[in-house]
């Protein structure tokens, strides 16, 4: 009969620490994720197992969420231009003086060659 009551009392306590220690990594990874000092908050749940995880429940804080996008039934295509800078090379034509593009062969002002 005490073998019995010993063995409940083993698997009993075996039970109460692995779920300890669940709380207590449950707990450290989740205040991490908050912001929070884990380890401040695990060694709270490892010290007073059921209070501390309900103290840390009540004073976590809200996990920070970035907004999101208006969605529509579509999905949403994003369209982007790209702007191409091209360098421009004037020079005065002989006969008339206006600036004309450095490639071209005759001015567009006067018809002259360049």
């Amino acid at each position: 009969m005490t073998d019995i009551i010993i063995t409940i009392m083993a698997g009993t306590c075996l039970v109460w620490m692995f779920l300890v220690l669940g709380f207590v990594v449950y707990t450290y990874k989740d205040a991490q994720s908050r912001g929070m000092s884990g380890l401040a908050w695990a060694l709270v749940v490892f010290f007073l197992p059921i209070l501390g995880f309900i103290i840390y429940l009540i004073a976590r804080r809200s996990k920070k969420r970035l907004p999101q996008p208006y969605q529509t039934g579509r999905p949403q295509v994003v369209y982007r231009e790209k702007e191409i800078i091209k360098e421009v090379v004037k020079i005065k034509c002989p006969y008339c003086g206006s600036l004309v593009d450095q490639g071209l062969e005759t001015c567009p002002n006067c018809g002259a060659p360049l």
